[in-house]
């Protein structure tokens, strides 16, 4: 009797509102927690190359943030190529040398500046759709051939979103750059990439030099719609 008394008290005070109050603040904090993460990751425009991390952790990092995103049917089309040391010097180099003969004249001075901000930076990433895999899957799922290249899309930015998130989760800084298709072909041909690999867009990431400027969030546009 004096167990099942025992018991009873445990099973009464394991279900208190205080308990019940603890345990909405925990999950309230995760949440906070999770938001304040999704808040920091911003576009680091002024970015430097002192990293405490080493390149075979930060390629470690980027390959299993890229892993972690879902793709439909399964079909993972998305490519990574990575950028360190000479590689990324030579990449935003290479960017500039196109781009200045692309540009007008009057305009490259602002374009060369941007790139001379990004070559300062610790690495790149590339990001690539492989147009043959995507091609594949159309063979083998005519169904859905239409679709394919649209979710391709969207495994790609899930990737891209995701790999900036684990950056800015330690402290590294990082902006999107677009500048394909112009600088595709030469890419490839440098870099020796299979040019079925169609470059999207190029990630640079390092040290935050100068925080992203205050952008309040309350003018930022989005537009909801909730049916019950």
């Amino acid at each position: 009797m004096a167990l099942l008394d025992k018991l009873s008290q445990v099973l009464t005070t394991e279900i208190t509102t205080d308990l019940i109050f603890n345990r909405k603040n925990e999950t309230d904090s995760k949440e906070s927690d999770y938001l304040q993460q999704l808040q920091q990751r911003q576009s680091i425009q002024k970015l430097g190359k002192h990293l405490a991390y080493d390149q075979a952790y930060l390629t470690k990092l980027i390959h299993a943030a890229a892993l972690s995103c879902p793709s439909a049917v399964n079909m993972k089309t998305t490519r990574i190529v990575i950028l360190f040391s000479k590689a990324h010097t030579e990449f935003w180099h290479l960017v500039q040398e196109i781009q200045k003969t692309q540009i007008p004249e009057h305009l490259f001075p602002a374009i060369a500046i941007k790139i001379q901000k990004c070559n300062a930076a610790y690495g790149t990433v590339l990001f690539f759709e492989d147009q043959t895999a995507i091609e594949n899957l159309q063979k083998n799922s005519p169904l859905n051939s239409a679709e394919l290249p649209l979710w391709s899309e969207q495994s790609l930015g899930m990737a891209q979103y995701a790999v900036w998130m684990a950056l800015a989760e330690i402290g590294i800084g990082a902006n999107f750059n677009y500048y394909s298709p112009s600088i595709d072909y030469k890419v490839a041909q440098y870099f020796k990439i299979n040019t079925t690999w169609k470059l999207k867009t190029q990630l640079v990431f390092g040290s935050v030099e100068q925080d992203a400027e205050y952008v309040d969030a309350t003018k930022k546009e989005a537009e909801f719609l909730v049916f019950k």
